[in-house]
């Protein structure tokens, strides 16, 4: 009975059903073999949405599409949050401080440096203050000028965090 607990470094013991501890791998564009070849990383179904991500329908293209914006979306959040305005902070730092500045002003290290020859926007200027969120929300989300979308690597409620940070700063 006691048999198979002992340890004999010249025979390890049996494997059962050695196909569910040593699996198959394939090349990520490989033909899979038990799908008729079809590829095995295969597309995703049409319409589908990552997890967390809200899509976004208004483009760069339409010029329409930024006023809308304006009308459409209003800031979740208050400048009156500090714990907000926290996080808002740093994420301006992380995602915005390197183009625009530390105090928004349109003069961070890549344009100052030299090394990028356009001047980002002043966001301290007196037209900034009466631009709508929302309207900065969609700049933030399909780019504006030179600014490219930043939807990529920005979440939307850290969107609206930064533009609530920059609501603070003026």
């Amino acid at each position: 009975g006691l048999q198979s607990c002992v340890q004999n470094a010249k025979h390890p013991g049996y494997e059962y059903l050695p196909d569910m501890s040593a699996d198959v791998a394939y090349s990520s564009y490989a033909s899979d073999t038990l799908e008729n070849g079809r590829l095995v990383v295969q597309k995703p179904v049409e319409g589908t949405v990552p997890r967390e991500i809200k899509p976004y329908h208004l483009t760069r293209k339409n010029k329409q599409h930024k006023f809308e914006a304006g009308r459409l979306f209003n800031n979740p959040y208050a400048v009156s949050d500090s714990a907000i305005l926290e996080e808002g902070q740093e994420l301006y730092r992380v995602y915005c401080q390197n183009c625009h500045g530390e105090n928004a002003d349109g003069k961070g290290y890549l344009h100052t440096s030299g090394k990028y020859m356009y001047p980002p926007a002043n966001l301290t200027k007196l037209e900034y203050d009466t631009v709508p969120d929302g309207k900065l929300y969609h700049f933030i989300s399909v780019g504006s000028g030179i600014m490219k979308s930043r939807a990529s690597q920005i979440t939307p409620d850290d969107r609206w965090k930064i533009i609530t940070y920059l609501r603070s700063k003026n």
